[in-house]
């Protein structure tokens, strides 16, 4: 279970696209699941804690290229065929995939320093005085622990600890879905947020970004991606 994110990687030569395989070991080839750049490539929450809304975007969600290589319009077709054998009738793959594509040179020139807010949760006991005036809780300077799983029954034994750090839940935790804001928000935890930078906040940025480096001309490079849930 979960989001995954394929990539087709192609190359320009001439006028045409041809595909390209990812060196071995590269960010391609070992990537996993990095559910915060995912949200930020797909433009949606991904994962228990994506938690930094209105990621700032690359470019708009732009669909599939319209010439496509050999070998992408080939894997596009089985994917398509299998999808209508596994998902429901009626559903279109494009319109819950988010399929979108990017040049290398456009990330690159990303600003990946620009400054978001990260959105989580944290006990309500601990928030005391970090409580500005217009009710937000900062925890920016505090060093902070996220857990992916956890309830109410955890406060008393993170907070018997004397030198408890904060404990971030994500919205998957608290609210039982991620980002669901129409459910109630139970009384142990107040919701706060950190500043930082998407850098920061993707985790896995500079090793992306030497996989794109890595591929080729940034001019000559694009990455074709869906998610795949």
């Amino acid at each position: 279970m979960g989001t995954d994110v394929d990539f087709w990687i192609e190359r320009r030569v001439g006028a045409d696209w041809v595909w390209v395989e990812p060196p071995a070991e590269s960010f391609f080839a070992t990537y996993g699941r990095p559910y915060r750049l995912f949200s930020l490539l797909l433009g949606r929450p991904v994962g228990r804690f994506s938690g930094a809304h209105a990621l700032p975007r690359i470019a708009p969600t732009r669909g599939f290229p319209s010439d496509l290589s050999t070998e992408a319009r080939r894997w596009l077709t089985e994917w398509q065929d299998h999808w209508r054998d596994t998902q429901l009738t009626g559903v279109r793959p494009e319109d819950v995939c988010n399929p979108s594509w990017l040049m290398a040179d456009e990330v690159l020139a990303y600003d990946w320093d620009q400054e978001v807010r990260e959105t989580a949760w944290a006990f309500t006991a601990q928030v005391g005085a970090h409580r500005g005036a217009d009710g937000a809780v900062e925890l920016s300077d505090q060093p902070c622990a996220r857990v992916a799983f956890g309830r109410e029954g955890d406060a008393a034994r993170v907070l018997a600890e004397p030198d408890a750090p904060w404990v971030l839940f994500s919205s998957f935790v608290v609210l039982g879905h991620p980002n669901r804001p129409e459910d109630p928000v139970p009384d142990w935890v107040t919701q706060v947020y950190r500043r930082s930078t998407v850098r920061e906040y993707v985790g896995c940025a500079e090793e992306f970004l030497d996989g794109v480096r890595a591929l080729g001309p940034p001019s000559e490079i694009r990455l074709t991606y869906l998610a795949d849930q």
